[in-house]
Order: structure tokens, then sequence, then C-alpha cells
């Protein structure tokens, strides 16, 4: 076996902290929002945990697809000393397909989706702050859809 170098490229050997830990969709057409979101924030360090659905799996019952990203939220924690979790999920998502369909309106469901993987989150946390070394870690939901991205909050 033998290795091509493809790139050169000399990366960082420092360890870093992060700016956020950041649950977002693959979906590639809200790469875009992302960056710019990430640019606005003045984010330098992001844990990105790009996954199908984005924080939908925190809500749904599929417990090998929940802990993965209960693990993902707790390694940066622990490894970059992480202080917030970002939720996002967004409209128009083929992971969200099927429950869509049946309810009336999208955007008060997806919005009932995010709230509740927010909670778990909390839970989660709260469950295990012993681990994270007493950080206390803020969490935020946002729903993005093709006109933007917006946060929810309990106003």
């Amino acid at each position: 076996m033998n290795l091509t170098s493809i790139i050169e490229h000399a990366s960082p050997k420092e360890r870093y902290q992060a700016d956020a830990c950041i649950i977002w969709c693959l979906d590639n057409r809200f790469h875009g929002l992302l960056n710019k979101f990430i640019k606005l924030r003045g984010y330098k360090n992001c844990d990105l945990v790009n996954v199908t659905g984005g924080a939908k799996d925190l809500v749904g019952n599929e417990k090998r697809r929940k802990n993965y990203l209960f693990s993902q939220i707790e390694r940066s924690i622990s490894f970059h000393g992480t202080k917030k979790v970002i939720l996002m999920i967004h409209s128009d998502c083929a992971a969200y397909e099927q429950e869509i369909k049946k309810t009336s309106t999208e955007k008060l469901f997806l919005i009932s989706e995010i709230v509740r993987a927010k909670e778990r989150v909390l839970g989660f946390l709260n469950m295990n702050k012993h681990s994270f070394n007493g950080h206390l870690v803020e969490v935020e939901i946002l729903i993005a859809d093709f006109s933007g991205l917006y946060q929810v909050t309990s106003d």
C-alpha cells in the first residue's frame, strides 16, 4: 500500500475551543446559509455535525441515531470546551416528509419539533453535567427555509 499526496496543506496542530457545536442538515441547499450564519456570528471554530434531518433524530424513536448525536455533542464539549449547542431543522426536509404530510402547517410542526429537540438536549446535558467539568452549555434552536434562517425563542 502507498499514499499518494492529493493536496499539501499545513493544518494547525494546536487544540482549539469550539465556539459552537452545530447540528445541521446535510441538505446542500442550506450550506450557503450555514456559512453566512457562521460568518455573521464571527465563529472561528465550530464542530459541525451534518446529518440527515439536522436535529430530527433527537426527537425520533431510533435510539442509535439519537445516541450518535448525543455522543457528538458530548465529545464537542469534552474535547473542545464548547459552551453552545445549535440545533437546526429546515422546511421541505425529505427526512420529515411523511410527518409534514400529516400536519396542516409545516412551520408550526417544525417549531414543535425543534423545541422538543432542545428539551432533549437540555435533559441530556443536565444528566451528564458532571462529565463536562462544570461547563454551562447554552442550547439555541434554528429553523431554515428558502428565504433565510430563524431563531426560535420563547417570547
